[in-house]
């Protein structure tokens, strides 16, 4: 607050944390927050670039190297921290100049974070994987959980059991009346991939709660890892929020996932759909998919996948 975008006082705060001249004594073991801070206020009164030919070293040089250095910090930080400090000091006005250092830092980042997010499986594991074993880490648990889901999906209209039926109420003559209650739906969905999911010695159970005290609606679970799978109707109020708002912010951040869920979405038709945020409703199940999909950023779909399930009555 003292310093604030006064000039003078950013001078005398950059040569403070340079000391006298034997290098950054005081820019070291600093908090995520504070490096972000730090930033922040050295960034705008100073130039990432250095002049060409000889030249003599300013202050405002010295507070240059220690802007570099901070955000070099921050981008070796695998904590997710990391990734909102720099995807907020981007979107500063003032700090338009470090906007190319600060798009390669949060880039250099976002590698960081993914590869401390990664548990590496030993021989062992690797070969039992290999061989149509159990799952590894929690990756190959959202891979498995993924296939099989996918799968279900594509014998969903074609499976000479009907399926889809399972989701609909009937009348006394087994004629489809509506679609059963979304609990309803999720508990059938559960009790169908619990069935596929047993061979890899994967449990499947309905409504788990997480660390965080939320409940997503189906959890997939090998050991020490997990995969929550948010499950929506196509004519639920939160059909193009929930992604973000509830799977991605509330239960893929459950330690066990390491940022990975499946968002399933039952597909009845698009009569009851809430129109989504922008053009027309979809009208077919491949079409939500894709604008669905559309919403993910490109880091999201690395750890995120999105599947409908067509359970129309069969044409």
């Amino acid at each position: 607050r003292y310093v604030g975008g006064n000039e003078i006082r950013v001078g005398h705060l950059g040569q403070f944390m340079h000391g006298n001249g034997d290098g950054w004594r005081h820019a070291t073991g600093f908090s995520l927050e504070s490096m972000a801070l730090l930033t922040e206020l050295l960034g705008p009164n100073s130039q990432p670039e250095r002049p060409v030919g000889a030249f003599t070293v300013t202050p405002a040089m010295n507070r240059a190297d220690l802007v570099r250095s901070l955000i070099s910090q921050i981008a070796a930080s695998g904590d997710g921290l990391a990734t909102k400090a720099l995807e907020r000091l981007i979107a500063l006005p003032a700090l338009q100049r470090w906007a190319v250092e600060l798009g390669y830092a949060g880039h250099a980042q976002r590698v960081t974070s993914r590869d401390s997010g990664f548990i590496h499986p030993d021989h062992i594991q690797v070969g039992i994987t290999l061989f149509g074993g159990v799952p590894a880490n929690s990756a190959d648990v959202f891979a498995i959980v993924n296939e099989v889901v996918a799968d279900l999906a594509r014998g969903m209209q074609s499976h000479d059991l009907n399926i889809y039926r399972q989701f609909w109420n009937e009348d006394p003559y087994g004629r489809l009346v509506d679609p059963k209650p979304e609990e309803s739906c999720r508990d059938s969905l559960a009790l169908l991939l619990r069935e596929r999911l047993a061979r890899y010695s994967i449990n499947c159970d309905a409504e788990t709660r997480h660390v965080n005290k939320k409940r997503s609606d189906i959890w997939c679970t090998y050991g020490a890892y997990g995969i929550p799978i948010e499950v929506k109707q196509d004519k639920h109020r939160d059909l193009w929020r929930a992604i973000n708002q509830q799977l991605v912010t509330k239960y893929a951040v459950d330690p066990r996932a390491h940022g990975h869920g499946i968002y399933l979405v039952l597909w009845f038709g698009e009569k009851k759909m809430p129109p989504p945020p922008t053009g027309a409703k979809p009208r077919t199940p491949e079409e939500l998919l894709r604008r669905l999909n559309e919403q993910l950023t490109p880091e999201q779909r690395r750890l995120i996948s999105v599947c409908v399930l067509d359970c129309s009555k069969h044409r």
